[in-house]
């Protein structure tokens, strides 16, 4: 009976396979917590670059696109060396210049917010989110002080 079944639209069959095989290692769940967990790392980006190292809002929106992208690539790698070496090594073709609107230290924030929204601790990133926004005013980052004026 089931091959009956399964011959009466064979072309169905077809293309749900195709589907399935391009998910790779993710669930149909795992492609809404990967967005989620984006969004949520450029989310949180944006605060501490706006508020802990007080930029200007076009340098916080670079600070949480890299948050983004830092997230992004993390979730997609995530548990596959083959991967996460091919990713390491996209990031280095592809790093911030000398002439990145961003300093070294922001960047380094929203690498660490990246990570861990990425990796699926979306609740430690918000955590340590506060602390960054502590310690970059603490620090007293000079980055966009003279966009603010």
């Amino acid at each position: 009976m089931q091959h009956l079944a399964l011959a009466a639209n064979p072309l169905s069959m077809d293309w749900k396979g195709i589907l399935a095989d391009h998910f790779g290692h993710f669930a149909v769940r795992d492609v809404v917590n990967l967005g989620v967990a984006t969004l949520f790392a450029a989310a949180l980006a944006a605060v501490v670059a706006a508020y802990g190292a007080r930029l200007s809002k076009q340098q916080a929106r670079s600070a949480a696109l890299w948050a983004a992208l830092f997230a992004a690539g993390v979730g997609l790698v995530r548990s596959q060396l083959p991967l996460a070496l091919a990713l390491v090594a996209v990031a280095l073709l592809l790093r911030p210049s000398s002439s990145s609107n961003l300093d070294r230290r922001v960047l380094a924030g929203m690498l660490v917010i990246g990570l861990a929204c990425g990796s699926g601790a979306s609740v430690v990133g918000a955590c340590l989110s506060i602390l960054l926004i502590v310690l970059y005013r603490w620090v007293g980052s000079t980055s966009g002080a003279a966009d603010e004026k």
